[in-house]
């Protein structure tokens, strides 16, 4: 990542603005937490489980780097 890149996402991370993306992660991650994960079999089952929680580690891995975007 170029410095022109990593000092707005440090700029953004310190915005107050930053705050309304947390609150949107929370949302996301209780709307998810709350789908309906029950499919017609268990494979099915296991299947939809592990596409939320793909999704739900991706968000978190993204928000990890916004926080932390000097890592890279």
């Amino acid at each position: 990542m170029d410095n022109l890149t990593r000092k707005q996402l440090i700029k953004i991370l310190h915005s107050n603005d930053f705050e309304a993306l947390i609150k949107l992660y929370a949302e996301t991650l209780e709307k998810w937490n709350e789908q309906n994960v029950i499919g017609k079999d268990t494979f099915d089952t296991l299947k939809l489980l592990f596409i939320r929680d793909g999704k739900k580690q991706g968000l978190k891995e993204f928000f990890d780097f916004l926080e932390n975007p000097e890592q890279t």
